[in-house]
């Protein structure tokens, strides 16, 4: 369209239009690129179309045709105009073709008032997301501002409204509405007038101060309705006659800060034109400038750019300071600021440095958040938000506009503790240099393009580098500015410059702490006072630490120093009972019952039968099922000066010979009964010492003492844990490590004789211990469960009560099935529940809370290494749950990568130190001064716990996760690199690796993923049977071509496969024959979370174990009325089997049928 030449061609003179021909003005060969080629003009009056066309695609008639009906369309919509009675506006009028439909726009307007809308355009980005977040609570005061200040002089208030009214007249983003409905997308309407809410207040006779803190809030609660404008308001404080207090009010959506400067001096210019009588002249700032700016930028190049950015970047860098991550940026709460300014001394220091090293202020206090960052999430490569002016060079008198102009775009940075910081420093100014073209870029898209659905940060950087002061005059003053701010992030970091520079700390109060922002800003300025006044070099050097921090760390928060007696060990103890209360019953196991008395001669005479075989200061294997005579054999073993080393007689041979072979044991204590896993190489080398009441020799042996008690720093015990190396290793504990557990838990439980224990826990797992020996040495009642009891918790809800235990431990995953089948008001004479071994959820707690109002909870932590446990907390029921505060005697240390000690709130790995430290790992030194070092001078030998943790301010350890391969399943420690060195040694698998995840019920189970041209699920697990116990055979073995890596060389979990697929047997389906077996089939279902099952499947090839078997048993209960023991469960092991015990019993009559059947199907 070449336009209306007749205009032209008006003003040429002697210039006028031929009415010949001109002929062909292009050779015809010449048929170009386009297809039609349409020429249009308006010459004479009349509009003129010339058509070109390509005659090898198109003949005339076509054209004719096109152009005839093109004609046809004009003057219809030149006769539907004509016929308009008023003028009404198309969306190509407004800019948003292909953004909106006419219709749209007519019901818009009509809804709206046409005649009151002079335009109609859409948001910006950012606009976008405080539109949503002020929509999406709608009590939620995000991006509100409120600006005070005093004024002091003679003010006319009529015309200081007036200067108001004109500033908005000028801009018309302060005309301006915002629409979330109406179209497809949101949209902002400028009107042609507004009322300004312009309040006067006279608080000249009353308390000033409270009346005024009364008012802010109540001003900064009341929200603005987003559609009618405009979104601010202003309040006149009358104080004296000659001061006034303002108090602006308004939505960020309308402004950022570099506008409210500008505003303001609008306002007191136009307020002394008005004064001297004046008119003053306003020239309207249009906002859709920046708008159509917006649109015209070119999203490839922004993409490629933000894309290459953030490539490699390590995932959302989030403060661990929150308590959910669902509820940190959504501005829902109450936002609290800490303002900290920088003291004359510290302004001076940091003027310097920033000349010395090229600098800005900006990239100095942006580089300290980036380092805190990095304190705070322990992330090398980090991101956070940093807010941008977003005033292009391109838009005439940018910086004179008012609006919306900033944005919030991602920061990037690396940090390497070897850099200079100075040279650190530059590098983030460069970094942001490259960023300054691509700042308008809004985050949703950012996000989008790097397929980030969640929260990328939620903290923000912001530098104020305008204009601190405002325009006065000789009529006012203006003074004591103050300006409240609110977010939708977790935390704003506002920095500014100028003659007064401040740090101001914006959060949301409803998410995080005050006490830890107050440690954030103390860190902050800690680290600055390091870089510009004590002249740190390198970034290792820096520690945000303060000294009254570090001081509670070291000091507040660790466990009391308390001296015992230096000598004393479980076999004083003991000893120390049976002098005071010899007749008192010590133990009992079914129908069996030692008194104190009887329990130290029976233990003296293992004592001497050890000592017959010339054993003395040595490792003593005990292999025995749970019985009187275990007890017997431990403490026997330790009156002889030895120390025990547990197996369980269910182990793999492979295990029990490796233990043997490790201690390298002259004698194994057992039943005479338990010794068939044994080797015939061992058996050649040591002797089986049966201690059971029919062994003539061990009766014959004397009742006295053996005088060979051991001391304090003599070993006690040594446990074999899971190893990574494919071989479990044993941790040597002596007699010091474990009565310091033993005397705090006499005293922190308040232990009495009158107290009854519950023995349940294998001796193979430490808790065992406690459970045995705590009882033993306070003159109290130990009472053993069965060997499969601990698994049955029909059985363990009758012990309990028919007993009247009062102490019981449990893991957390075997209390959950505890809990669930228990009643209200049953086990009421439990004192205290004692839970440790893993994690324990919310859940548990409110399960427990529910079946027990008076019974106390505790929650303790502590590996094998450190001697049973070493942190304890007893639970509150509507808290977090945390392990609590380290026991007597014992540090706890939380440390970085680096072995720094790291704030308080911020995660990192558990050290222990102090008495209960294991000695070491039985004849692995490397593997001992690897876990057992120290990290510096200061704090001593530690042991490295692998967990990741965090204190919170009331100085309670918060468990996390695990920093390594290893897991707590049902209390045992595993680590599943052992169970891959198993696999990948096999010659048919060449890769396997094994991880853990969680069912529908929260419990951990293990999954191995094997590679193998052979895959054969049953002999995998046959030759994992054959060197694991029970416990280490992953639920789940899966075939996969491969395992796939990240590009660090680690195993990439979240692309190995969820196990719902099927195995060999699976596919060869057997399927339920009656309701019995269907009903059961719907059971296996639910617990084992798989569809496809077979009615001959074992149940613990494919996904069951012992608690899952609770679980069971309770589930059959319920749906056929029969009660299966819990032991048979681990020998009826399928559908089938289980449905035919089920008809079974339903034909007799008595429970002595169900026992009669149970014996002939051994």
């Amino acid at each position: 369209y070449l336009g209306q030449l007749d205009n032209v061609l008006k003003n040429q003179g002697t210039i006028k239009t031929a009415d010949e021909n001109t002929g062909q003005t292009v050779e015809p060969q010449n048929a170009g690129t386009r297809k039609i080629i349409i020429t249009a003009m308006v010459i004479k009056g009349k509009l003129k179309m010339n058509w070109k066309y390509r005659c090898d695609l198109f003949d005339g008639q076509t054209i004719e045709k096109i152009s005839d009906d093109y004609i046809q369309k004009i003057e219809s919509i030149i006769l539907h105009c004509s016929t308009r009675q008023q003028t009404k506006r198309s969306v190509s009028d407004i800019g948003m073709s292909g953004i909106a439909s006419n219709q749209e726009l007519d019901e818009f307007l009509e809804e709206k008032a046409f005649s009151k809308i002079s335009a109609i355009y859409p948001l910006s980005p950012v606009q976008e997301g405080m539109l949503f977040h002020s929509l999406y609570d709608e009590h939620s005061t995000s991006y509100l501002n409120q600006f005070q200040c005093n004024i002091h002089g003679d003010l006319n208030l009529e015309l200081f409204k007036m200067s108001w009214e004109l500033v908005i007249q000028k801009h018309t983003i302060l005309r301006s509405g915002f629409h979330n409905h109406g179209f497809s997308l949101p949209v902002q309407s400028v009107h042609n007038q507004v009322e300004l809410p312009f309040k006067i207040l006279d608080f000249t006779e009353q308390n000033h101060q409270h009346l005024l803190q009364e008012f802010l809030l109540q001003d900064r609660s009341q929200r603005f309705d987003m559609e009618k404008p405009p979104l601010m308001r202003v309040t006149i404080i009358r104080m004296h006659s000659q001061e006034h207090i303002l108090v602006w009010t308004c939505h960020h959506i309308v402004k950022d800060g570099w506008s409210s400067g500008i505003i303001c001096n609008e306002v007191l210019d136009f307020y002394q034109e008005l004064l001297k009588g004046n008119t003053p002249e306003i020239k309207v700032d249009h906002f859709q400038h920046y708008i159509e700016f917006l649109k015209e930028r070119d999203q490839h190049l922004e993409e490629v750019f933000w894309k290459k950015y953030l490539n490699g970047c390590s995932p959302a860098t989030l403060l661990p300071f929150a308590d959910t991550k669902s509820s940190r940026n959504n501005g829902i709460g109450e936002y609290r600021e800490i303002t900290c300014p920088l003291d004359g001394n510290l302004k001076m220091a940091v003027e310097k440095y920033i000349q010395k090293n090229r600098l800005t202020t900006s990239t100095l206090f942006q580089g300290i958040w980036a380092y805190l960052c990095h304190v705070y999430t322990g992330q090398q490569d980090l991101v956070f938000g940093v807010t941008v002016s977003g005033r292009p060079a391109e838009l005439e008198n940018a910086e004179k506009r008012v609006g919306l102009f900033i944005n919030t775009i991602p920061f990037r940075a690396r940090i390497e503790q070897d850099q200079k910081i100075s040279e650190w420093l530059a590098d983030i100014q460069i970094e942001n240099s490259k960023c300054r073209e691509f700042q308008y870029t809004s985050i949703s898209n950012i996000k989008n393009w790097n397929l980030i659905s969640n929260d990328l940060f939620d903290s923000i950087f912001v530098f104020e580098n305008y204009p601190d002061q405002v325009n006065t005059s000789r009529d006012i003053r203006i003074e004591a500015i103050n300006n409240h701010e609110q977010t939708n992030y977790l935390l704003t970091i506002i920095a500014s410059g100028g003659l007064n520079p401040t740090v101001n700390f914006n959060y949301n109060s409803s998410v995080v702490d005050g006490a830890d922002i107050q440690r954030i800003s103390d860190h902050f300025f800690k680290i600055l006072n390091q870089i510009v006044l004590e002249d740190f070099i390198s970034i290792k050097d820096l520690s945000p630490i303060t000294a009254a921090e570090q001081n509670i760390l070291l000091q507040d928060f660790q466990g009391p120093s308390v001296i015992y007696k230096e000598d004393e060990t479980i076999c004083s103890m003991f000893n120390r009972q049976v002098q005071k209360e010899p007749a008192s019953i010590a133990l009992i196991f079914e129908n069996q019952k030692l008194t104190y008395k009887e329990l130290d001669i029976r233990s003296d005479q293992v004592a001497h039968l050890i000592h017959s075989r010339g054993v003395k200061g040595e490792l003593v294997p005990i292999m025995l099922e749970r019985s009187i005579e275990m007890i017997v054999g431990l403490l026997g073993i330790l009156k002889s000066g030895n120390a025990y080393v547990p197996i369980d007689p269910n182990y793999p041979s492979f295990r029990i010979n490796y233990i043997l072979k490790d201690t390298t044991a002259k004698i194994l204590l057992t039943d005479g009964k338990q010794h068939n896993k044994v080797s015939k190489e061992l058996l050649g080398k040591l002797e089986i010492c049966a201690i059971t009441n029919d062994n003539k020799e061990l009766k014959a042996q004397p009742f006295s003492e053996t005088h060979s008690y051991p001391t304090a720093n003599d070993l006690a015990y040594v446990i074999y844990t899971s190893g990574s190396t494919g071989q479990p290793k044993g941790v040597m504990i002596e007699h010091k490590n474990v009565m310091n557990r033993l005397n705090w838990g006499q005293e922190y439980f308040n232990f009495q004789k009158e107290d009854r224990f519950l023995q349940k826990t294998t001796f193979c797992f430490d808790v065992s211990v406690w459970e045995i020996f705590a009882p033993l040495i306070v003159g109290a009642s130990l009472y053993l469960a069965t060997s499969q009891g601990n698994k049955d918790t029909n059985y363990l809800h009758s012990f309990i009560d028919e007993n009247k235990l009062t102490t019981v431990h449990f893991v957390p995953s075997l209390l959950d099935v505890f809990l669930l089948h228990i009643k209200k008001g049953q086990c009421n004479s439990l004192k205290r529940v004692i839970c440790s071994g893993e994690a324990l959820r919310q859940s548990h707690i409110r399960l427990f809370s529910e079946k027990f109002e008076n019974t106390p909870l505790f929650n303790l932590y502590g590996p094998t290494e450190t001697s049973i446990e070493v942190t304890s907390y007893k639970v509150q029921y509507f808290e977090k749950v945390f392990i609590g505060k380290p026991i007597i005697n014992v540090k706890a240390y939380v440390l970085n990568v680096s072995g720094k000690i790291v704030p308080i709130g911020v995660p990192g790995e558990l050290y222990i130190g102090g008495i209960q430290l294991a000695r070491g790992y039985l004849n692995r030194p490397d593997l001992t001064a690897a876990c057992f070092s120290e990290i510096n001078d200061s704090l001593g030998r530690l042991y490295r716990t692998g967990d990741l943790v965090r204190w919170n301010n009331q100085g309670q350890l918060e468990y996390l996760d695990r920093l390594d391969n290893q897991v707590k399943i049902r209390g045992y420690r595993i680590e599943m690199n052992e169970i891959s060195q198993i696999l990948t040694n096999l010659k048919y698998v060449t890769q396997a690796t094994v991880v853990h995840n969680e069912d529908h019920f929260g419990n951990k189970f293990l999954i191995s993923y094997v590679v193998s041209e052979n895959f054969d699920e049953n002999n995998l697990r046959k030759a994992l049977r054959e060197k694991l116990p029970d416990y280490m055979v992953p639920t789940f073995i899966i075939s996969a071509d491969q395992i796939p890596l990240k590009e660090n060389g680690k195993v990439d979990k979240e692309k190995l496969p969820f196990p719902n697929v099927l195995s060999t047997a699976e596919a060869e389906q057997s399927y339920p024959r009656n309701e019995t077996e269907q009903g059961l089939l719907e059971i296996w279902q639910e617990l084992l979370g798989r569809q496809m099952l077979d009615i001959y499947q074992d149940f613990f090839d494919i996904g069951g174990d012992s608690l899952t078997v609770l679980r069971l048993s309770s589930a059959i209960n319920s749906k056929f009325g029969i009660l299966i023991p819990v032991r048979l469960l681990f020998k009826i092991t399928t559908i089938s089997g289980i449905a035919d015990y089920i008809e079974t019993t339903k034909q007799h009559e008595s429970i002595d049928d169900q026992t009669q059947y149970e014996v002939l199907d051994i």
